[in-house]
Formats: C-alpha cells, structure tokens, sequence
C-alpha cells in the first residue's frame, strides 16, 4: 500500500515537471516570434523612411520632387509673364493716335497758347501778291503749343491792331504746333487806301483763345523786309495757316 502511494506521488511529480517544462518551452518560442516580428517591422519601417527620403525607384518622393520643380518653374514663368503684362510694361509698338512712345501716357488736348515765349516769327516779302508779307511762326519751345485765331499786329506805334482779319481764311480747327513746327499767316498791306504810312517795326501780338479776345504772353518783334513796310487803313491779315500755299493765295 505504501508503495503504491510512492508510485503515484513520482508520476505526478514527473507529469508537474513535464507541464512546467512545455510552458517554457512556449513561452520561449513565442517572445522569440514577437521579436522576430518585431525586428522585421523596424526593418519594414526604416525601409520605408529611408525610401521616403531618398526617392526610391518608385516611390511617392520622387514624384514629390518633380512636382516641387515643375511648380517652381511654372511659378516663375508666371512671374516673368507677370513681368512682362503688368500695368508697368513697356509697349513695343504704336496703336493709333493716341499712342506715345513706348510709354506712356496721352497727356490729353494741347492746353500752352503759343506767344512770342515760345515762338520766333519771321517775316518775308513774297515775290506774288505784291505789297503783301508772309509772317512764319516757329514753335521754339519743348512743348506744342496753339496758334490760336489771327496774328495781332501792330506796326510802329500803332495803339490799335492793325490789320483786320481775313474772316473768310479762318481754318476749321486751331493750328498746333509740335516742337520745330511751324504756322503762316499772310498780311495784305493795302496800300491803296486813305492814310498810307511807312512803319519801321512790327509787333505780332498772339491770342489766348480761338475767338482773338486778347493776347497772351509776349509778343514778337519780326525784322520787316528791307527794314520797313507800306501800308493803309485797308490792312488786312489772314488766320494762322498749317500751310504756307494757304497763307499767300
């Protein structure tokens, strides 16, 4: 009886230890399976990282950079094209009358009254009609200027003009004058009338407006032909011209 006691005690010893030593022996093999798991996911991760970074063979970071350059170098087409269209650009080329050079703006309607400031007036016998002079007006300053209506003139000592208006001469819109450009005006000096006189000096006065109101500015003082000129109450002068023909006919 007591050995059959011991005999079971032995076998149940044995059966403890054989269960002790199965779970160990799963434990062991699962942690070494977790690692293992576990090291091949860091690798995966650094793997993944690393292609990331560097631009794997087909990875997303190779794309990534060649959209950051073509973005880059389409934003700087699209300035250059900002550059070349924006309200500050130059204009290469001429549009109409109211184009400037290259840049700029129209100053708008020619507002500076030519006067003898700006002005420097000549004055010539012309070979036909006789007893008549031909007044030049050239625009000596920097801007264009208006020869408004007719010449004022006054020779010698006159207190009165002149010489009355041709009405029939008056152009249809006021002469202007660009830098270097110039105007005529034609005098017929009578000669024929009551209360001939010889003068000496002439003064070209200029208007202000188109309706000869006054004159604007200083007046200029022509040399006369030979030194002096003819004329009578019956004096008449002709609107500013753009062209000489019209001055004289």
């Amino acid at each position: 009886m007591a050995k059959s006691r011991r005999t079971r005690t032995r076998s149940l010893a044995v059966a403890v230890a054989a269960f002790a030593a199965a779970v160990s022996l799963t434990a062991c093999q699962s942690g070494g399976t977790d690692k293992a798991a576990e090291d091949a996911g860091g690798k995966t991760g650094a793997n993944a990282a690393a292609s990331a970074t560097s631009g794997g063979p087909a990875g997303s970071g190779n794309d990534a950079k060649t959209d950051t350059k073509t973005d880059a170098k389409s934003g700087g087409a699209s300035g250059q094209a900002g550059k070349q269209t924006g309200p500050g650009a130059r204009v290469s080329g001429r549009s109409g009358s109211g184009a400037q050079e290259e840049t700029g703006a129209d100053e708008g309607p020619v507002q500076l009254a030519c006067s003898g400031d700006n002005v420097e007036v000549t004055a010539e016998a012309p070979a036909r009609p006789s007893h008549y002079l031909l007044l030049t007006a050239t625009n000596t300053g920097s801007k264009p200027c208006n020869a408004y209506s007719y010449p004022l003139l006054r020779f010698d000592e006159d207190q009165s003009v002149s010489a009355a208006p041709m009405e029939d001469t008056k152009p249809q819109a006021v002469v202007t004058l660009a830098p270097g450009e110039s105007a005529y005006a034609g005098v017929a000096l009578g000669a024929d009338g009551e209360h001939g006189r010889t003068a000496k000096s002439l003064a070209v006065h200029f208007s202000g407006t188109d309706d000869a109101a006054g004159s604007t500015g200083s007046a200029a003082h022509p040399a006369l032909p030979g030194g002096a000129a003819y004329y009578d109450d019956n004096a008449q002068v002709t609107y500013w011209q753009r062209d000489k023909a019209d001055a004289v006919k």
